[in-house]
């Protein structure tokens, strides 16, 4: 259901505004279950890469997905939740 809900917005990862990443990270749970994010990227470049002619064509985008979530997670949101 995962890949069903969010494989178009992976393969829109270079256009998503830092707030898309984390809204997909808030209501996937990722944030507690980690191990979905390279599920999702490996899912999301299959779908894509399973498409007659895109074979071989390269899938920054899974890249970009775990460099977010990681970029993301180092993020203390303490001081920030703190200040709210």
């Amino acid at each position: 259901m995962l890949v069903c809900a969010e494989h178009t917005n992976v393969h829109n990862a270079g256009e998503l505004k830092a707030a898309t990443f984390v809204k997909i990270f808030d209501r996937n749970d990722c944030w507690r279950k980690p191990e979905k994010i390279p599920q999702l990227a490996i899912a999301s470049q299959a779908d894509h890469q399973g498409r007659t002619g895109f074979e071989n064509r390269d899938y920054p985008q899974a890249t970009l997905l775990i460099g977010a979530f990681d970029a993301a997670s180092q993020v203390d949101v303490k001081p920030i939740v703190a200040s709210a």
